[in-house]
């Protein structure tokens, strides 16, 4: 059993791995988002039950257009053959991984997170069993009292699907965020 202090430990290893393989190049956002996933992916696998498997970056849901950046599935389920689709009665949980979160102006955000949620809400509505989670290494509470706050917005759109490992404001973690990813996507 892990404990709180390790699960601490654990998320502040996963930032500072996050911060340490960033680029220094302008244009490299794909490629640090598919880093980014694969840390993610590597932690959580640790946590997983044998019973179940992290598949991702990149996977998709029987039935659904939408690529999700990982998914947590049965530990014998296979993707159909010569595609990255798993059969839905065979997906635990699908999880959105934003290294920052979402980015633009207040409806701009409040629309990439609604179409996100609708997202979560189709797979769900074929499914109710697979649990739906939107990680983000870090996303930014304002300075100013009138500000945006995209933690709330984001905390507000999943609800306790929503999981925030830092503050992009000074970069303060928000603590026990990875351990409520970890027991969210590892219940059954």
């Amino acid at each position: 059993m892990v404990d709180e202090a390790s699960f601490n430990q654990e998320q502040q290893s996963i930032l500072s791995l996050v911060d340490h393989m960033k680029p220094n190049k302008p244009g490299w956002t794909k490629y640090y988002g598919d880093v980014v996933c694969r840390i993610v992916a590597y932690h959580l696998q640790r946590h997983l039950p044998g019973n179940l498997k992290v598949i991702g970056p990149n996977a998709y849901v029987e039935g659904f257009p939408t690529e999700f950046d990982l998914v947590v599935v049965d530990g014998d389920a296979a993707p159909f053959h010569l595609t990255a689709a798993y059969p839905s009665d065979r997906v635990c949980c699908v999880v959105e991984v934003k290294t920052i979160g979402v980015v633009g102006n207040f409806d701009e955000c409040r629309e990439k997170l609604a179409r996100i949620k609708r997202n979560f809400d189709d797979v769900q509505q074929a499914n109710p069993r697979v649990k739906c989670a939107y990680l983000t290494v870090q996303e930014g509470q304002p300075a100013r009292e009138k500000s945006f706050d995209y933690v709330k917005a984001t905390r507000e759109k999943f609800g306790t699907g929503a999981f925030i490992l830092r503050n992009s404001r000074g970069k303060m973690p928000f603590k026990g965020e990875w351990e409520r990813f970890v027991g969210f996507a590892t219940a059954r």
